[in-house]
């Protein structure tokens, strides 16, 4: 992962990316320091004497390391260095003494360091700044090169000309050269008029070099506080850590008005370092001469990152996390081909994969020049989206490591887009560093090294995170490099010297579990564990480079304004900058075979997505266009594509890529599916970024939110509204550039001109570029539709008994079934659950992998007609992977919904295909839904290493292919996807479609389209041409749900044809119903009517079957519940199979579409993205469905917890974009007042048992409780109430008089005390309905609160009657007989009714 979109916009008018782009940051030259000089002896040599050694320290540190500093005028070789404070003075105490500030666990952050701005200095100087703690007498001081920390070696060389200026124990008496503040006195920090030269450009250069700071732990060393404490105090801030913080934010904000343009010319100007790369490029030519390349390489030079054991052994092992585009990496290998070059090195990299489309470009580097070149060294973690912020991929990576051996070095160059909130970079990041250095504390062998990017230090997490890094590493030391921009905020923390994770095993324990994206809850240690010396060490280091840095940008602001300013001296001290930096670190070219791939490579390869510059606009000029109305945000968004101005990186029109024979090693990677086009190798970013910001804008028209309504009309262009269905109104602006592109093609009289215009959209012309990017946003768009027979499609299904195997000592993946034939196995009906089969109660209870094989033959037509095939898997509990003759052609997570991969190229026509699936039902926190495993200790009733698997819902968790598995074939151009909406004016039908298409390598890439809308008997009764558009049906038949119309679930088909000059391409015909709905705060409305839901949940469960589909069953079912008088069901606690939809579309009844989150807990950001996922392909799958009147979201989540809050309503607004036809609920088991996430959602379901749960056997409190609580609930929230689940267990045939618990006579009971209440709620308007738990009995896990399994349903298991299905059939039948006057059934039975 490499989140750098913003290395630092932190001093630079706050809204640059900070990329590495001399315009991009503040750059001056008003930084100097006091006068004073220190030098420290060398360590001994039984502990970091390395005299030959470069940048090496010793692996044999011990802990902790007390080093004596002796005062003097110059260092060992005669250059001075400077403290990097000016108002900072310093004792004459040779070693730290802990005693002088107390115990060294004393608290100082406590007291918030108030004292410290009242310290003596020890020189007897009273200073008034916070930073006078390093008058106290602790030892952390700043370095530069020139300190004997540093082991000498070429790359500690003295500069040639370096003078070494007289220098006084007494910090007020200063050289000649600077004025009584330590500053030059040439220098004026605020009057430009006053402005002139220092008179010692030598000085200056080495001040330049020399902005680093070493922490020093007292003689005992640091502490981390007890393991258990961590992350369970709240969170924390200190005053003068945050007064710093305000102080740098105040310099800061007066950039915000600055015009870019101007100021990026005069901060690249007055960037003192900025004549180094442009002498790198000339006079080293690197692989990657870019200033992360020069900042790996200034500290490996002046620091001891390479560890000493690593050189004497000649051999390192390095990982480099967030390191696009490989800057780092090149750096080193430049570094020890110089230095160490007999070491033999091996390395891995991670970062944001930029070919995964989800990541945004905002927080990557889309350059990957040399990852392409480079794969077998990088891992993208176990999703492949290579973000480090995952827990998965961070192990992921861990194991990809353990192959290298003892890894001895780690680097971190990481972070994160702060532009909206440039204030509070440090806090945007501080997940990421978390991550960073957590990774690295479990990678590192002990002795190893650690370079973290970091920013400012003033927040818990920095504070508490610098602190575990001291006391994990024997040194720590903060460096700003030279290269490094000195207006912001960036530094590097070099850690040095590793304990090694066997000591830190309680802490990394606990440590990981709180790694995640987001920032803990709580602060990770107490404010009073962190000691007091630690905190003044720290206070002072973030004090001296804020200090440095609002200098720097106060002074770039005083010369911008100062227009004679001496512009001659600038240009002097950039020369001696560089002179000084290429003496400094000897640079010289290394041989061309020791690179990694290649400089011209690297510098010849087109960088097709490198972006154009957009506007130029200031910080609060752009705070402003966020703030204006979303149509005014899309006429900005007009302007700004309008600017774009991009070139086409390569000679040709096009580029072709051959391959003379098939390419060898290639592999499939699957990951995390892709929700939204965020990159792509294939479109501009800048394009993609438009079109996401365009659906954002659009979406804030509340058009995906809200039935149109007179307000919001006039918002829309007349011919969107004509033309195109209300899903595609967000992306009106997108489509408005098609239709002038089209417009533009047609009305041209050169015949050449199709070719001229693809070639302008590979030249990437503007509007032109919208246009690819509307067409890589539909290419992604698989709705997978149901597969069906045509004249141009046909269907193959491979269902029936398969080859079956239990992986029981998981040697499947190892031994590689999937390429071979299966042994020893047994037979397995496709579709079913696997668990009830066999009569072993191992394989019952298993989980884990299990595999299924199968052959079958395709026939050579397919191939003669040049037909694509693909395998289409219903469902597969959990995850699935599936092969065909050995190669992956898919993989799915999530058991309750279909996915499919291609096989075209794969098939062998005319002869025999073997298909292998394997399947694991293993569930986690992280899976939908949620399980355990555990993994107990507890010898004493457990084996070793026993393992207990649960699953988190109350149903049995069933696995293996639970839906039909087809081939299926279709043209090379097909129907990919259909989008319909219905509306209804007076008795006229409106239909609005939209159609998409997928092409092939033979297809035709513009085909016709033509639509016929047909009625039940096959007669047209409307037809249209176009991708889009709009059907009228005058005097329609409209869809109704069972019991309020004569002629329910009527249905029409509406036929799709793709067509080229007459040829037929494809045909595809949908099943649709004409219905609107529409909610308030009181009713659902069905075509403009109340309605009232009478149903239950159900399940699919069946015995021996268990979920596996089963078209007797299906049919079986719906006839009960029309024999029930139901009109509605929920898919409780999942998808069910399309069959199941499709036939409730037929027969009217009305479906609450479930999501499979049952029982949700845990919100984090991982199970949010699954939970995503999988809403996304439940929506697209079931939304042309007319029965399909609600989304749920979940059932009976943890919503009593304060994070699901902001939980549920990310996931409704989530859903709400991808439909906002339909109400959005979720089921809830929660209290009134006690539920936090429940105030999001349309509708509110409530799963209530009175007398069951809650006072058991206590029917005589069920009208009382259910009445107030309904009432609450609407009384509140002013939304519908729909009772989702109510009833009581019945073991069938159980009778007792009087009626107890878990007879048929009491769940009769249960049932006639909640009819009257719910006839009372009905009439006074907010209850939506009513349904009962359940249907009929199903499978749960095995429990002592259950006999075998659970009893509530109406029917039991075999779907034969309780005597409640009776009472219940009354119920409903006499509802629909009150609200419609609809005939009772004659042989209706009144059993219970009094």
């Amino acid at each position: 992962m490499n989140r750098r979109g913003a290395q630092d916009t932190c001093g630079d008018l706050k809204q640059f990316q900070g990329k590495e782009s001399p315009q991009s940051q503040c750059n001056g030259i008003a930084y100097n320091s006091k006068e004073h000089s220190w030098r420290r002896p060398p360590l001994s040599r039984s502990k970091c004497s390395t005299p030959s050694s470069m940048g090496a320290s010793s692996w044999q540190h011990s802990t902790p390391i007390t080093h004596a500093y002796h005062h003097s005028n110059s260092t060992e070789d005669g250059v001075p260095w400077r403290s990097g404070s000016r108002n900072t003075t310093f004792s004459h105490s040779s070693s730290y003494d802990g005693g002088k500030l107390g115990s060294s666990q004393q608290s100082f952050l406590e007291a918030d360091l108030s004292p410290i701005a009242s310290h003596t200095s020890s020189c007897g100087a009273q200073e008034n700044t916070n930073v006078d703690i390093l008058g106290c007498g602790y030892n952390g001081s700043p370095l530069t090169h020139s300190s004997p920390y540093n082991t000498p070696g070429p790359q500690d060389a003295k500069p040639k000309s370096s003078k070494s200026p007289s220098c006084h124990s007494s910090y007020n008496s200063t050289s000649s050269l600077y004025r009584s503040d330590g500053l030059p006195k040439s220098f004026s920090s605020r009057s430009s008029s006053s402005w002139v030269c220092p008179a010692d450009v030598e000085q200056a250069v080495l001040e330049h070099f020399g902005k680093k700071y070493e922490f020093k732990p007292p003689a005992e060393g640091w502490t981390l506080p007890d393991a258990g404490l961590l992350f369970k105090d709240d969170l924390w801030t200190s005053n003068i850590f945050q007064k710093l913080k305000r102080e740098l934010n105040e310099v800061k904000s007066q950039l915000n008005d600055f015009s870019l343009d101007e100021w990026h010319r005069h901060t690249r100007f007055m960037n003192k370092a900025g004549d180094i790369i442009r002498r790198l490029r000339d006079e080293v030519d690197p692989e990657f001469p870019t200033q992360a390349w020069c900042k790996f390489y200034e500290n490996v030079s002046s620091t001891s990152l390479v560890p000493k054991i690593a050189i004497d052994n000649s051999v390192l092992n390095t990982i480099h996390l967030c390191e696009a585009p490989g800057a780092f990496i090149t750096s080193l290998n430049h570094f020890l081909t110089l230095r160490h070059p007999n070491i033999i090195w091996k390395w891995l990299a991670t970062t944001l994969n930029p070919y995964y489309e989800g990541n945004p470009l905002s927080i990557m580097i889309n350059d990957d020049r040399f990852i392409l070149q480079t794969l077998e060294h990088w891992t993208f973690g176990e999703d492949n989206t290579g973000d480090l912020m995952n827990v998965n991929n961070m192990k992921h990576l861990l194991r990809a490591a353990a192959d290298m051996g003892p890894v001895a070095l780690v680097t971190a160059d990481g972070s994160i887009d702060c532009q909206d909130d440039p204030g509070e970079q440090e806090s945007v990041v501080a997940a990421l560093h978390y991550c960073e250095a957590v990774t690295a504390l479990h990678a590192l062998a002990p002795g190893g090294s650690f370079l973290l990017k970091m920013f400012t230090m003033y927040e818990q997490p920095t504070i508490c995170l610098m602190y575990l890094l001291c006391c994990a590493f024997t040194t720590v030391v903060v460096n700003k490099p030279a290269t490094s921009k000195e207006g912001n905020s960036e530094v590097y923390v070099c850690c040095m010297g590793y304990h090694g994770s066997y000591t830190l095993q309680p802490w990394l324990k606990v440590l990981t579990k709180h790694f995640s994206p987001e920032p803990s809850s709580k602060a990770m240690f107490p404010k009073k564990s962190i000691p007091r010396h630690f905190v003044e060490q720290l206070h002072a280091c973030a004090s001296i480079f804020k200090k440095y840095q609002s200098d720097v940008i106060q002074n770039n602001i005083d010369t911008y304004r100062d227009r004679h300013m001496n512009r001659s001296y600038v240009k002097q001290l950039r020369r001696a900058i560089a002179d000084e930096f290429f003496n400094r670190y000897q640079m010289r070219k290394i041989n061309p075979k020791h690179e990694i791939i290649g400089k011209r490579t690297v510098q010849h390869s087109p960088y097709l997505n490198k972006d154009s510059k957009t506007e130029d606009v200031s910080f609060n000029e752009r705070l402003k266009k966020k703030e204006v109305e979303p149509l005014i945000k899309l006429y900005h968004l007009e302007e700004e594509l309008a600017q774009l101005e991009i070139s086409w990186p390569f000679e040709e029109d096009v580029n072709w890529l051959c391959f003379s024979n098939c390419v060898t090693g290639f592999k499939l990677t699957l990951g995390k599916p892709v929700k939204t086009v965020n990159s792509s190798k294939f479109c501009q970013g800048n394009i993609l970024n438009i079109r996401n910001r365009v659906k954002a804008a659009a979406q804030e028209f509340n058009l995906l939110k809200t039935p149109v309504t007179e307000s919001n009309k006039p918002l829309i262009p007349q011919w969107v509204k004509n033309k195109f269905p209300k899903q595609s109104w967000a992306e009106f602006k997108i489509i408005n550039y098609k239709e002038q592109l089209w417009d533009s093609m047609e009305g041209s009289k050169n015949e050449d001109y199709e070719k001229n215009a693809f070639i302008d959209i590979m030249e990437l012309k503007s509007s032109m570029l919208v246009w690819l990017c509307l067409l890589t946003y539909v290419a992604t768009t698989d709705g997978m539709l149901y597969p069906k027979e045509s004249e141009t499609r046909e269907v193959v299904s491979l269902d029936g008994i398969w080859k079956f195997k239990w992986d029981k000592n998981h040697e499947g993946f190892s031994d590689i079934w999937f390429s071979k034939e299966l042994q020893n196995w047994t037979s397995m009906p496709v579709p079913s659950s696997f668990n009830d089969i066999p009569v072993s109660s191992s394989l019952r209870d298993h989980v884990g992998w299990v595999w299924y094989q199968r052959s079958f033959y395709a026939p050579t037509t397919w191939l003669k007609h040049n037909l694509r095939v693909f395998i289409r898997l219903g469902s597969v509990h959990y995850a699935a992977n599936v092969w065909l003759k050995g190669e992956l052609v898919t993989s799915h997570r999530g058991g309750a919904l279909p996915f499919q991969g291609e096989v075209t190229q794969s098939v062998n026509y005319g002869g025999e295909n073997i298909v292998t699936v394997a399947a694991n039902n293993t569930l986690s926190q992280h899976t939908i839904p949620q399980g355990t495993v555990l993994h107990t200790n507890n010898t004493n009733r457990y084996p070793l290493d026993y393992t207990k698997y649960s699953i988190v819902p109350d149903y049995f968790n069933y696995a293996g292919i639970h839906r039909p598995v087809v081939l299926y074939t279709v043209p090379q151009t097909f129907i990919d996807d259909i989008i319909v909406h219905t509306d209804i004016n007076d008795t006229t039908g409106v239909v609005h479609y939209t159609v998409s298409y997928n092409v092939g390598e033979y297809g035709v890439v513009d085909p016709a389209c033509h639509v016929e809308l047909l009625d039940h008997q096959g007669v047209m009764v409307s037809n249209g041409t176009g991708l889009v558009g709009t059907l009228y049906i005058p005097e329609a038949n409209f869809w109704w749900p069972r019991l309020t119309h004569s002629r329910p679930g009527y249905l029409y088909t509406l036929k799709i044809s793709l067509i080229d000059n007459d040829e037929l391409l494809d045909v595809y015909r949908l099943c649709i119903g004409l219905r609107t709905l529409q909610w308030n705060s009181t009713t659902l409305l069905l075509n403009k009517r109340p309605i009232y839901l009478a149903g239950f949940g159900k399940h699919e469960d069946a015995n021996l079957r268990g979920k596996g589909l089963d078209n007797v069953l299906l049919v079986r079912d719906y006839n009960l519940m029309t024999w029930l008088g139901a009109n509605s069901f929920r898919t409780s606690h999942y998808p069910y199979a399309e069959e199941t939809l499709l036939m409730a579309d037929q027969e009217g009844f009305m479906v609450i579409d479930e999501s499979p989150a049952c029982s949700l807990d845990g919100f984090d950001v991982i199970l949010l993205e699954e939970h995503k996922a999988m809403l996304q392909e439940m929506v697209l799958r079931d939304k042309n469905h007319p029965s399909v009147i609600m989304w749920s979201l979940a059932n009976e989540p943890r919503t009593d917890k304060p994070e699901a809050e902001d939980y549920f309503r990310t996931i409704l607004e989530f859903t709400r974009g991808l439909d906002n036809s339909r109400p959005i609920t979720f089921v809830t088991s929660q209290g009134v007042h006690i539920d936090k996430a429940v105030q999001y959602m349309d509708i509110i379901c409530v799963n209530r048992y009175r007398a069951w749960y809650s006072d058991p056997g206590r029917l005589d409190l069920i009208s009382y409780q259910v009445e107030r609580e309904l009432t609450n609930w609407h009384d509140r929230f002013k939304k519908p109430v729909l009772v989702t689940e109510y009833g009581a267990g019945a073991i069938s045939g159980m009778h007792v008089l009087p009626a107890v618990m878990w007879t048929e006579d009491y769940l009769m009971l249960t049932l006639k005390q909640h009819f009257p209440v719910f006839d009372k709620l009905r009439g006074e308007g907010f209850l939506l309905g009513e349904m009962i738990w359940n249907f009929a009995d199903f499978q749960t896990p095995q429990e002592v609160i259950r006999p075998v399994r659970c009893v509530k349903g109406l029917f039991t298991r075999e779907r034969q009657p309780k005597m409640a299905a009776h009472l219940t059939r009354w119920r409903y039948w006499s509802l629909a007989a009150n609200m419609t006057g609809i005939a009772l059934p004659a042989d209706l039975m009144f059993i219970g009714v009094p």
